[in-house]
This record gives structure tokens, C-alpha cells and sequence, in this order.
């Protein structure tokens, strides 16, 4: 009876732990039996969790692939041990940002004012921290917007090459595109451009994206001619802006042949040309030429013209000649054939006149002398010479000599001038010889 009352004890007692070990008690017999694994936290629990990267590695890849099952992570099925713990960290941090959001806007707002309180120290040197209210952080927002907003018109205005000052002041309307190019001397060139705001509008879509990089340029090129062939090298590109519709160029090395265009080049070295010039040829150092202006023009325009390219049939000349007539109010007149021929033979029968002069004189030996308040070497017997330029104008020199102690002294004034005319050329055909 006893061992029957015994049997059946341990029986039942076995049912119950069996139930018990297969039930809920088993995650609490399982942490007792280990205790050296971390419980997982429940991460849709209330309030914070500090859960870090080794308490979730220690966690079995089946208790891993539970918590990521019951946090909603997709494809945790498939997901690795190291994926899983990747997955729940993020699902983590979201939850710890979303808590502290509500946490934030849960805090009261405090009126130092009235309650009389301290501003708030921070940690390092206890000095208050910074106040940065809506509406100051809204003003500087808007005053840096403002700063970049003028900056972007300031730049796009500098790159309308349509915005001349000239043009403005004359309210003409600008037609059509055009670049000339005038020599003014064997070293200079004058570049006068006049440009649409249809083209400039063009070029602003051709460039898209490279269009806020992009700066006005001026190109000259170097004509090179080899045999019966002839090439353009770069020879200059020049920076230049909106306002000014003139510009002048320093070249080296004359006579050369040159040809001018404008454009704007992007920050890759891409050049999008506008319109180009006629040709050019600077003349030699020997060639008297005019000065800068146009009224100096106005008085030499058909030389200026003729060393510009107007009379040159290979070149284009109908924007230069243009240009011309509108600046100097008067009509530039072609060339006919019979004329072409006569330029053809000047050019093949160079004649050039040019002039110096000698001024010499005598001092007493060991006296010093200086001509226009430069010296002038003196040879031992008191005899000195020096020979000068002798330019197209009316110059005032004055000589001086002093004695050798400085006690003496004599000026003689030389007033020099030169004035140079070039007749017509005469061209006698070959029977009337």
C-alpha cells in the first residue's frame, strides 16, 4: 500500500516537473542554470535599455532570431548570428531616438525671469551655456541667404557680356553679334566687341550645369601661315567682365598676324565661342603709327583701317568696316581691284624713311655736362658727343656744363623739331617708260 502511495508520488511528481521544465518555468530554470549568459531585454518594453553590442552576442542565435521575430525585423529567418545582432542594434537606436524626442518636448518650459533662476553650467569651466532662440537662429539663417542670394546676382551680372556701359549710355540696341580688332601699334591691339542678350542667353543653356563656372574670356590667336596653309595657335586668353565693350592688348615680337574671339570658358577648359574677329597685322618697330583714341583715329582712319585688315581681301572686314563708319560718322571706302593692285605693289616696293640726330660739343677738360638732366661722357680733351632718336614732334634740351670745383656753369637750350610728311606714292605704267 505504501509503495503503491510511494509509486504513485513519484509519478505525479514527475508530471510536474516535466510540465514544468516544458513551460514557462523553463527560461527561468535555464538562467539559473547558467548564469553567466545575459538576460535579452525586452526592447518594446517601457522606458531605457542599455543594451550593448556584447550582451547581444552572448545571446544564442536562436534567442536572437526570437527577439528580432518579436521587433518586427525583416527577413530575420534568413539573417546570420552577426546579422541578427546588427538588426536589433538598429531597431534599438530608433527606439532610444524616438524616446528621447518625447521626452523633449514633454520637458516644461522654465521663464528665468520670474523664477529667478541661474542660466545652466556646462560641465567643462562652468561657464553658462549658449543661448540660440528661434528667432536669432531664423535672422542669421535668412542674412547668410540673402549674402549668397547677392553673390549669385553679382556673378551672373559680371558674366553678361550683353551689359556694355557704352551702350547703356547711348540706348542703342544691339543687333547682331560682332568682334573687331585695330591695331593701334606694332605692340597693341584694340578689342571692341558688342553682344546679344539672345546670345548670351544661348550659351547659358549649351553650358547647363558648367554655366556656374564658367568665365568671359578673351582669345587671341596667332596666325601661323606654312607654306600655302595657314593656323591659328593660342596665343593669350584674357579675363574680362560686363560694363566695358573695349580692351586693349599687349602683343610682343611684331609684325604678326592675329585674330581675336570671345566666349566663355568653363572650369574644365572648354571654350564656347561667342563670335571672332577679323585678321590682323601688327606692323613693325620702323612704322609710324597713331595713338590710342578715336579722335586720333578719326584723323589717320584710313592708315589705322588699312593696318587693321579693312583693305585685305582675304580678311573679313564688313563688322570693321561697320564699326568704323558708326565711330567716326563718315563712310569708309573699298577697295576696287585697281586699288587692290596698287597696295599690292606698295607692299612689294618698301620705302622707309627715319631720322637721328648728333649733338656734340666742347667744355673745359675735367667739366662735367648733362643733356635734359641726364650726363653726358666728356673725353679727357673737354670734347663730348651723343647720338639720340630723332622722334616726329618738337623737343626742348637744354645742355649744361660745370667746372670742375663747381664754382662755374653754362646752359645752352636746343629747341629741335621734326615734321615728317609721306606723299602719295606714284606708280608709272610700263609703257609711258
Amino acid at each position: 500500500m505504501g509503495g503503491g502511495l510511494d509509486a504513485n508520488y513519484h509519478w505525479n511528481l514527475a508530471k510536474m516537473l516535466r510540465f514544468w521544465v516544458l513551460g514557462r518555468g523553463w527560461q527561468k530554470l535555464r538562467f539559473r542554470t547558467y548564469p553567466q549568459r545575459a538576460r535579452i531585454p525586452q526592447i518594446f518594453g517601457r522606458g531605457r535599455t542599455l543594451v550593448t553590442l556584447a550582451n547581444l552576442r552572448a545571446q544564442t542565435s536562436k534567442d536572437l532570431a526570437q527577439l528580432a521575430r518579436s521587433s518586427g525585423v525583416a527577413g530575420w529567418s534568413s539573417m546570420r548570428k552577426e546579422q541578427l545582432v546588427k538588426a536589433l542594434l538598429k531597431v534599438l537606436k530608433k527606439r532610444e531616438t524616438a524616446i528621447a524626442k518625447a521626452e523633449n518636448k514633454s520637458l516644461p518650459k522654465t521663464n528665468e525671469s520670474k523664477s529667478g533662476s541661474k542660466p545652466a553650467k556646462t560641465a567643462v569651466g562652468n561657464k553658462p551655456a549658449p543661448k540660440h532662440s528661434a528667432p536669432n537662429l531664423e535672422i542669421e539663417r535668412s542674412a547668410i541667404a540673402a549674402k549668397l542670394e547677392r553673390e549669385a546676382v553679382e556673378r551672373e551680372r559680371l558674366k553678361n557680356l550683353a551689359l556694355t556701359a557704352s551702350l547703356a549710355k547711348d540706348e542703342k540696341r544691339v543687333e547682331k553679334d560682332r568682334l573687331i580688332l585695330i591695331v593701334r601699334d606694332s605692340f597693341w591691339l584694340q578689342a571692341y566687341w558688342e553682344i546679344t542678350p539672345t546670345t548670351v542667353s544661348r550659351a547659358k543653356t549649351s553650358l547647363e550645369k558648367n554655366w556656374r563656372g564658367a568665365k568671359p574670356v578673351l582669345r587671341l590667336y596667332e596666325i601661323v601661315e606654312e607654306n600655302d596653309s595657314h593656323s591659328e595657335k593660342l596665343a593669350r586668353e584674357i579675363p574680362i567682365h560686363s560694363g566695358v565693350d573695349t580692351w586693349y592688348i599687349d602683343t610682343l615680337c611684331p609684325p604678326k598676324t592675329y585674330r581675336a574671339a570671345i566666349g566663355y570658358v568653363t572650369e574644365t577648359g572648354r571654350f564656347f565661342s561667342l563670335c571672332k574677329s577679323n585678321r590682323v597685322s601688327t606692323p613693325s618697330t620702323s612704322v609710324k603709327t597713331p595713338s590710342s583714341h578715336w579722335a586720333d583715329i578719326a584723323a589717320d582712319c584710313e592708315n589705322v583701317f588699312a593696318m587693321s585688315g579693312g583693305y585685305d581681301p582675304l580678311s573679313e572686314t564688313k563688322d570693321l568696316r561697320e564699326v568704323f563708319e558708326e565711330k567716326l560718322q563718315r563712310p569708309m571706302i573699298a577697295l576696287g581691284p585697281n586699288h587692290a593692285a596698287l597696295l599690292d605693289q606698295n607692299l612689294d616696293f618698301p620705302f622707309e624713311v627715319d631720322a637721328q640726330m648728333v649733338i656734340y660739343g666742347m667744355a673745359s677738360p675735367g667739366s662735367s655736362v648733362t643733356l635734359a638732366g641726364e650726363p653726358v661722357k666728356v673725353d679727357p680733351d673737354g670734347n663730348f658727343s651723343i647720338r639720340l632718336d630723332f622722334p616726329d614732334k618738337r623737343q626742348v634740351l637744354p645742355v649744361v656744363a660745370c667746372s670742375r670745383d663747381g664754382s662755374q656753369q653754362r646752359t645752352t637750350v636746343l629747341a629741335i623739331e621734326r615734321n615728317t610728311k609721306v606723299m602719295e606714292a606714284i606708280n608709272i605704267d610700263a609703257d609711258e617708260m
